[in-house]
């Protein structure tokens, strides 16, 4: 499978762990995030434990203690984690504000 990154900004990671927790609502459903791979002037991309669904919209929520981020936004992709059917998900997630992420950073 080939994949065209039509990215043109720069991904980044987190140096250590966030020491809050992330999770995705979508319908009212908390989805505990297992992992933030990376952030970016668009978005994020997280690993998940069950599927969302492509154009969904959710909010990304981080929690640590006084701070409370819930960002908004909708999933523009989503593939099973090594390729195994039934596996965690990655899901990339379009927010509306990214660049709040940028703080945790």
């Amino acid at each position: 499978m080939n994949r065209i990154e039509l990215r043109g900004e720069a991904r980044r990671t987190f140096t250590e762990p966030p020491k809050g927790v992330f999770t995705v609502i979508t319908g009212g459903i908390e989805h505990p995030v297992i992992a933030v791979h990376d952030v970016s002037s668009s978005g994020i991309r997280v690993q998940v434990s069950q599927a969302l669904g492509v154009a969904t919209h959710v909010s990304v929520h981080y929690r640590h203690d006084r701070l409370d981020l819930n960002l908004n936004g909708i999933t523009c992709w989503e593939m099973p984690v090594d390729g195994e059917v039934g596996a965690s998900r990655m899901v990339g997630i379009d927010l509306l504000t990214p660049t709040v992420l940028f703080t945790l950073l």
